[in-house]
């Protein structure tokens, strides 16, 4: 699952420009907020927003933002539906919990909590009217990622992606001691481009196979 593919099946619940007075993000369209517009650097009418602005969006504040190109191919379609739909907070609150890598990946399991989270969510205000829809979308996205799964492929918390996806998730004074880690078993610097750019990445999965070695 690539990030075109996953993006094509949101935009089929995202749908056109809408401007509901119970929903929160005001003025939307392609399921891109006003708000993400104006940060993205957009001004002009909603109705119009270019879509070559709106794959910017999703592809820098919600695929990239939340590493789906290190997940799983199962998982990613999920996670991106997820933070589109709930949040990159609430998905980043998910793998808090327990639900990603560190415990290997279980897509039933976070369907029963995004379950849990759209039945939180129906309680307040006027959201119960959209229960339904918000199920139906959630089970189309689940659908589609089960015919992702295959059997021999499905990693564990030991798969050179999760190990990386999981050091990505550690503090900062963490981030040090793996700088360390890395001199050490590498004797070769960890160079800084950004806490994780391509070239820490490569030091890491060194590491890995130095580590599984």
């Amino acid at each position: 699952m690539n990030f075109e593919n996953a993006l094509k099946k949101i935009l089929e619940w995202e749908g056109g420009y809408t401007n509901d007075p119970d929903d929160n993000g005001g003025e939307t369209n392609y399921g891109i907020t006003k708000f993400d517009a104006l940060r993205a650097g957009y001004l002009d009418d909603m109705k119009k927003i270019p879509l070559d602005i709106v794959i910017s969006i999703y592809k820098k504040d919600y695929w990239d933002s939340i590493k789906c190109d290190l997940l799983p191919e199962y998982i990613k379609l999920f996670a991106f539906d997820t933070a589109v739909h709930l949040g990159v907070g609430k998905w980043n609150k998910y793998l808090s919990e327990g639900f990603g890598a560190e415990n290997g990946w279980d897509l039933d399991k976070l369907y029963e909590r995004r379950e849990k989270s759209y039945t939180e969510i129906s309680a307040l205000k006027n959201n119960r009217k959209y229960l339904k829809g918000w199920m139906n979308r959630l089970n189309d996205i689940y659908k589609t990622c089960k015919k992702e799964i295959n059997p021999e492929l499905i990693p564990n918390k030991n798969s050179e992606n999760d190990f990386i996806f999981i050091l990505q998730q550690k503090s900062i004074d963490q981030i040090s001691v793996i700088q360390l880690l890395c001199n050490n078993l590498l004797d070769e610097s960890l160079e800084v481009d950004g806490v994780f750019g391509p070239d820490t990445e490569n030091i890491l999965r060194k590491l890995f196979k130095k580590v599984k070695n």
